[in-house]
C-alpha cells in the first residue's frame, strides 16, 4: 500500500533511474485515460507516495550537495530534476 512506499528511500545511483521511470509513468497517465482499470488505480497511491520521495530525496540531495559544495551530488540531484520533466 502507500504507508509502504512512504520509507522509500533511494541512493544516488538509484535516484535519477527511479526519477526517469517515475516521469514515464506520468506521462502515461496524464495522456491515457486509464482510471477505472482496476490494476491501474491500485498502483495509483504508490505511484504518488513514489513521486513524493523522489522530489523529496532530489531536493534533500541538493540542498545538502551545495551547503557541501559537492559537485557530483549537485550534479546527479540537477540530472533527477532533469529527469522527471
Amino acid at each position: 500500500g502507500a504507508e509502504a512506499g512512504a520509507s522509500l528511500e533511494l541512493t544516488s545511483a538509484e535516484l535519477p533511474k527511479a526519477a526517469l521511470a517515475l516521469h514515464e509513468v506520468e506521462e502515461i497517465l496524464a495522456s491515457a485515460d486509464l482510471l477505472g482499470i482496476e490494476v491501474v488505480d491500485a498502483q495509483l497511491p504508490f505511484v504518488r507516495v513514489a513521486g513524493e520521495a523522489v522530489r523529496g530525496q532530489a531536493h534533500t540531495m541538493l540542498a545538502s550537495a551545495v551547503s557541501d559544495q559537492n559537485q557530483a551530488r549537485i550534479g546527479t540531484a540537477l540530472q533527477v530534476f532533469f529527469n522527471l520533466g
